[in-house]
């Protein structure tokens, strides 16, 4: 790979790539030990990584209560005035990741995958009354492994989204990639067909860690998919990447940063690995529990190191942004802007008229729900005004600042209560109030998870979470 220095401007030598490293890890070091942990205890903040990175949704997707089959579909209410977006789960895959814990299938018979494609469509047809009058704005087709399906079904899949839903002109329409499956045909014409933001899960340039949790790609192959789809007439390549495997180094983290500064993609999610369903990797972190001063230091050495290579790390949910771009990004099925999203397929989830649902994480289920009553909702409840004061509060932390107005809204003990905490962390130094709205300061990026999970969640909240959560905490 190309050393980082050349990449920086400087004279092309080992001992001014060392150079460069030693100037991040000291900045990481320096930030990490001297200031945050000091600020953070000062304003209550406690340094549970696996607890708040948890919170990608809210109300959490985990904690809705079973629904009848019937009963879903008619808690949707009437047609909202916009939907934000759209998430389609193609749950197919090659092999099982250890590491994994979506649901996913490694069967790819024909027949199984025409009946599911078939009934995304039953799906969309019966969101018809929904999606009429919306431009949407985001589309999200995850899995599972999206380009795993043939060219074909990925295009057919693209088709009938546009026949059936109205697409606003600054449309984010991400696919779903692994470096074993892309090809440049493929790319070419999932991206002719409207895709013009691809999502590879690269997941670490670490061959010895690649193996294993059981991922099948090569970094050179994880390389070259970089480049087929930067080639491919997409608008942005993000790459996905993870920090926490059991015995990852420092020396695996540099191997992820030199190939950022090698392949320059548009945006990077860089996040810490967290088991909160059972998988073949979660006993070998029960052994080898993550150490929340390890996670941290980890996080401000991959902040720095970005930061320096030109990211910016203001998206929330691990996202970096080339500093000059002002695109918005969307992470996975994590709120879209607009708030309201329609999820398709199994194990999605989808918030709409103040109910939120999920669902059947079983294909059996699914279809059988779908045949019934054209959703696939398993679980669900309304969200209350206090969920949906503490959701403005938790994603706008993350997600460039939240209005002071937000906490001028009901239910007032609720409000006063973030606006407390708020106020706690701003005299810390880790909230800073510009334009009418508080915002992370830039040392308290890389606790962005633990301050906004301390400020929006409630004690009860929380300690349901860790009850639920334990096993993986032991």
């Amino acid at each position: 790979m190309k050393l980082l220095s050349r990449l920086l401007g400087e004279p092309a030598s080992p001992k001014a790539d060392e150079a460069f490293r030693k100037r991040v890890d000291a900045r990481a070091a320096a930030a990490f030990e001297t200031f945050e942990f000091e600020r953070l205890e000062g304003a209550g903040v406690e340094l549970d990584p696996l607890e708040y990175h948890s919170f990608l949704q809210y109300p959490r997707r985990d904690f809705l209560p079973p629904l009848a089959e019937t009963t879903g579909p008619a808690l949707l209410g009437h047609a909202p005035p916009a939907i934000g977006g759209l998430y389609v789960h193609l749950p197919f895959c090659p092999y099982t990741c250890s590491f994994c814990p979506i649901p996913t299938t490694t069967s790819r018979e024909d027949a199984l995958v025409s009946r599911y494609m078939s009934a995304l469509e039953t799906e969309l047809d019966a969101a018809q009354p929904w999606l009429a009058g919306s431009e949407i704005r985001s589309i999200y087709i995850g899995g599972g492994t999206p380009t795993l399906l043939e060219t074909e079904r990925l295009v057919r899949l693209a088709e009938t989204l546009r026949e059936r839903v109205s697409l606003a002109k600054d449309l984010e329409w991400t696919l779903e990639a692994s470096p074993d499956t892309v090809d440049a045909a493929k790319a070419e014409a999932v991206v002719r067909a409207g895709v013009n933001r691809f999502s590879l899960g690269v997941q670490t340039m670490s061959q010895k860690l690649l193996d294993s949790f059981g991922r099948k790609h090569s970094i050179e192959q994880a390389a070259r998919a970089i480049r087929i789809l930067s080639n491919s007439g997409a608008e942005v390549v993000n790459v996905d990447l993870i920090f926490g495997f059991p015995g990852q180094t420092r020396d695996d983290i540099w191997r992820d940063v030199e190939m950022i500064a090698e392949l320059r993609p548009d945006s990077i999610s860089w996040n810490q690995l967290y088991q909160l369903n059972e998988t073949p990797l979660r006993e070998r972190m029960r052994r080898h529990p993550h150490e929340a001063r390890a996670v941290y230091s980890t996080r401000a050495q991959v902040h720095e190191a970005l930061s320096a290579l030109g990211y910016e790390g203001r998206l929330g949910h691990g996202m970096y942004r080339r500093s000059s771009d002002r695109r918005r990004y969307t992470k996975n099925n994590v709120d879209p802007a607009g708030g309201l999203l329609v999820g398709f397929g199994v194990s999605s989830r989808g918030l709409i008229n103040d109910f939120a649902y999920r669902n059947s994480t079983n294909l059996a289920e699914y279809f059988a729900r779908v045949g019934k009553t054209g959703w696939g909702i398993a679980s669900g409840a309304r969200v209350t005004a206090e969920q949906r004061a503490r959701r403005a509060v938790l994603f706008g932390l993350r997600q460039g600042g939240v209005p002071a107005s937000v906490l001028e809204g009901e239910p007032r003990a609720v409000c006063d209560e973030m606006a407390e905490k708020l106020r706690a962390c701003e005299r810390e130094g880790l909230v800073e109030r510009a334009a009418d709205a508080y915002r992370l300061t830039d040392r308290a990026l890389v606790f962005q998870d633990a301050v906004a999970g301390h400020v929006a969640l409630g004690e009860d909240e929380r300690q349901r979470f860790k009850e639920w959560h334990k096993p993986s905490l032991q």
